[in-house]
């Protein structure tokens, strides 16, 4: 400890920072066998925390493996998921392919007949995209499956 404290650096109170001065003179006697009790209680203390220390660096590459393993394997499943779902069934009347046919299906058919852009947009089969392919559109749309309607 050095004999002088800079007082503007210290956040001690005053009286502790006094009492510190005024030992810093003073030199207190430890008997030889208390100083080595104390230093290998401390020694005793570090070994321990030392292989606590090791232990942990010793298991993290395994831990990261197994983290790495698991990571791939969810990826894997996803991957193979993807690849043998079946690809989702769109009706034919389901003009914007949202995946449900409602009215909006009829309206958007409505446009690309008026437009003269759906010329493949044959709905009931007859060969003519025309008036009856929205009528067969707001039909399905408008349709109520068995044991929903009132």
């Amino acid at each position: 400890m050095s004999d002088s404290l800079p007082e503007q650096d210290s956040e001690a109170p005053e009286e502790l920072v006094t009492a510190l001065r005024d030992l810093s003179g003073n030199r207190l006697f430890v008997p030889p066998s208390v100083d080595e009790a104390v230093l290998v209680q401390a020694r005793r203390r570090l070994q321990a925390v030392a292989r606590r220390k090791s232990r942990i660096v010793t298991l993290a590459p395994w831990m990261a493996a197994a983290a790495s393993f698991v990571l791939v394997a969810w990826l894997a499943q996803l991957l193979i998921r993807s690849w043998t779902a079946a690809p989702p069934i769109i009706a034919r009347e389901d003009i914007d392919r949202n995946g449900h046919v409602d009215i909006l299906d009829a309206l958007t058919l409505a446009r690309q007949i008026e437009m003269g852009s759906a010329l493949n947009l044959d709905i009931n089969g007859d060969g003519i995209v025309d008036r009856r392919d929205i009528d067969a559109v707001a039909a399905k749309a408008v349709k109520l499956e068995k044991g929903h309607g009132a």
